[in-house]
């Protein structure tokens, strides 16, 4: 999910899932989602509690009831309460799903940009219907998915919502260069040095890009890519520990544990066994 096709992790299209964090849950391990960004549209509902989400270089304190708007390729991600349950549904799809290629054309390449928070009753029921559907492969959800988006962006429309906008287009460019780089070279001796001057940029004007973009530092940023690719080996491989630390690219495995432990507030083992 961090750059790749949606369509090579899942069989269809559009993606949809509930999400519930608590004191209980595993998930309350994780406070935070890896900065990332997709060629979907990702649009989510709050059902309950708050949560803190990042999209580009804007912050926004989210809570039940709003509607958060992710267009194509812009890069976010969220920071949850651990002391407070939090609750979404989610929906990621292909814009093509509307057949307005004009409107697919000018958000990939960020000509439009829409208010990526709402709060609005109607849309946040929308989409909560339209996840539901897919989620629960209800008969004919493939009409419900697509009716109540297209109502959803009509709402939008009408709330005059979407605006022109090119003036962030080079740097959306950088971005998607940037994670295209970092997820086909992770596993490699990489610096933030290496990937600008592979992008033929300053190394300073890169930090400074990379930090004012992503909320961190490069060094922070490669490290959690390393962790989540290290999770998903450590659930679905049977690789040991040490294995799997080297293959997502750490040179010490004390170091590796180290920033496991900083990530989730388990060792990897202990990842692998919950």
């Amino acid at each position: 999910m961090f750059f790749e096709d949606f369509k090579s992790r899942y069989t269809t299209i559009p993606v949809a899932a509930l999400n519930k964090s608590n004191k209980d849950s595993i998930l309350k391990n994780d406070f935070s989602t890896l900065p990332h960004m997709h060629k979907e549209m990702e649009i989510i509902s709050v059902l309950n509690g708050r949560a803190r989400f990042h999209i580009d270089s804007l912050s926004f304190d989210i809570k039940k009831g709003d509607v958060v708007l992710v267009s194509p390729y812009q890069i976010h991600n969220a920071t949850f309460l651990a002391d407070e349950e939090y609750e979404r549904c989610c929906i990621c799809f292909d814009l093509d799903l509307l057949y307005d290629k004009k409107l697919n054309n000018d958000l990939e390449n960020g000509i439009v940009t829409i208010n990526n928070i709402i709060n609005d009753p109607l849309c946040a029921e929308l989409v909560k219907e339209a996840c539901l559907a897919k989620v629960n492969e209800e008969s004919g959800w493939e009409f419900k998915v697509i009716g109540n988006l297209s109502k959803l962006f009509g709402i939008l429309k009408e709330k005059d919502l979407f605006s022109n906008s090119n003036s962030f287009l080079q740097t959306k460019i950088q971005n998607r260069l940037i994670i295209s780089f970092v997820s086909e070279n992770y596993n490699k001796d990489i610096s933030s040095k290496s990937v600008a001057e592979a992008l033929h940029i300053d190394g300073s004007y890169f930090c400074r890009l990379f930090k004012a973009n992503f909320g961190c530092n490069f060094q922070d940023y490669l490290s959690r890519y390393r962790i989540e690719k290290a999770k998903t080996m450590l659930k679905n491989s049977e690789l040991s520990v040490s294995e799997i630390s080297e293959s997502v690219g750490f040179n010490s495995f004390s170091y590796f544990t180290k920033c496991f432990r900083q990530y989730t507030s388990l060792t990897p083992s202990q990842y692998r066994k919950k």
